[in-house]
């Protein structure tokens, strides 16, 4: 009995030892934290370009993560860190484009949505706010992708960021001709004299535009047709123009014959040096009565006259470190960078004649736009002895 005792104990304890064998032990797990030997420079780049200074960085177990700071300062972006409030607050590649961290709630908001702050790193030095780079993707609407390989961080993107706007406009500017009054002679170019004949072929474009529409299951159709035509006869240049109406029949036809002297040598020493007879007939037709107009205009104005009526200074107030560009009646004029006097000026700007609608656009570092209008109107008046005059009515505004 005493040994059956025995036995039943021993098995009991080699149980007991068993199950304190198998059974788990209880380990409090530790946040990961980023050493010295972990750390990463890594620069930032999109496309061809590189970015500012180099950006600190670490290689975690999940990813890559980046100082924010860096990246701050690296895009040039408007976000103020304050370490008292454990804040970032600003904006992203635009004004409408709101930015808050707030490290002791742990969220972050921005223009699209607002959400928890997840994605942390944890260095070991103090003070600083280091981010993963998927977190910083999301939070700034763009795609920032770790490159180890290069120790790179590449920003890819399908939208216009300001510093690849800035690019384009310093390029756009490269490409404009704006020669001032003076410095240009239409004369110092390679002149080449074409006699005029009794016959050279015309060349004639044609433009067919049709229509379809279906309301109430009722169609139609409308076909017209424009063609224009150019050439030589008996001497003399002509130009004819045959318009059509929503049936494809001919609704009006122009015809122009005129010849060019650019040394006016025509009519003797009148010194013509343009002549041109012009018609104009519309088609007969049912609610077209026969008739047209005749014209003649012979002119001694010299053929490659400047078309411009008059100039003007256009000036405002140019931020540190913005562009300005100046367009014209929607077409691009000039540029200007930023030449440290706070100022920005568009001399000796050609005026048409009638409406002129100047805008000036300004571009900031971060993205910011500001706009400069100016309208000036240019027009012949009559004095009262019946000599010609000019007047300029002008007017302006600023649009932000």
């Amino acid at each position: 009995m005493k040994g059956a005792i025995r036995l039943t104990g021993s098995a009991v304890a080699w149980s007991a030892a068993a199950f304190a064998v198998s059974a788990p032990v209880a380990v409090h797990a530790t946040p990961w934290q980023a050493s010295d030997d972990d750390s990463l420079m890594l620069d930032l780049r999109s496309g061809q370009y590189k970015l500012g200074e180099s950006m600190r960085g670490y290689q975690t177990p999940e990813g890559v993560c980046v100082d924010l700071a860096d990246l701050i300062q690296a895009l040039d972006l408007p976000v103020r860190l304050d370490r008292k409030s454990r804040r970032a607050t600003g904006w992203i590649f635009a004004e409408s484009e709101r930015f808050i961290l707030d490290r002791d709630s742990s969220t972050v908001q921005n223009m699209k949505r607002r959400g928890a702050d997840r994605r942390k790193c944890h260095p070991r030095h103090t003070g600083r706010l280091v981010r993963d780079t998927r977190a910083l993707s999301s939070w700034f609407g763009v795609t920032f992708q770790p490159n180890l390989g290069s120790l790179s961080v590449v920003l890819e993107t399908d939208r216009k960021l300001p510093f690849l706007q800035a690019i384009e406009r310093r390029s756009r500017a490269a490409r404009l001709s704006t020669p001032r009054s003076g410095t240009f002679d239409l004369a110092s170019l390679p002149k080449a004299d074409t006699p005029y004949r009794d016959w050279r072929t015309p060349a004639v474009d044609v433009t067919l535009r049709s229509l379809f529409t279906e309301h109430r299951g009722q169609s139609r159709t409308e076909l017209r047709y424009e063609a224009l035509a150019s050439g030589e006869v008996l001497g003399a240049s002509f130009s004819a123009r045959l318009v059509s109406d929503q049936s494809v029949t001919p609704e009006s036809l122009r015809l122009r014959l005129f010849r060019n002297d650019p040394d006016g040598g025509m009519l003797g020493r009148s010194r013509r040096r343009r002549s041109l007879p012009a018609m104009s007939r519309p088609m007969p037709g049912p609610d077209r009565p026969g008739g047209g107009r005749r014209g003649l205009f012979v002119s001694n104005r010299p053929i490659d006259r400047p078309a411009r009526f008059s100039t003007t200074t256009i000036r405002g107030t140019l931020p540190a470190g913005w562009d300005a560009e100046l367009y014209r009646n929607g077409q691009l004029r000039a540029f200007m960078a930023d030449r440290g006097d706070g100022r920005y000026e568009f001399p000796d700007v050609e005026l048409l004649f009638g409406a002129n609608e100047f805008e000036v656009v300004l571009y900031g570092p971060q993205g910011q736009i500001r706009r400069d209008k100016t309208n000036i109107r240019s027009a012949r008046r009559i004095c009262r002895k019946g000599r010609p005059g000019t007047g300029r009515e002008s007017s302006s505004r600023i649009v932000t």
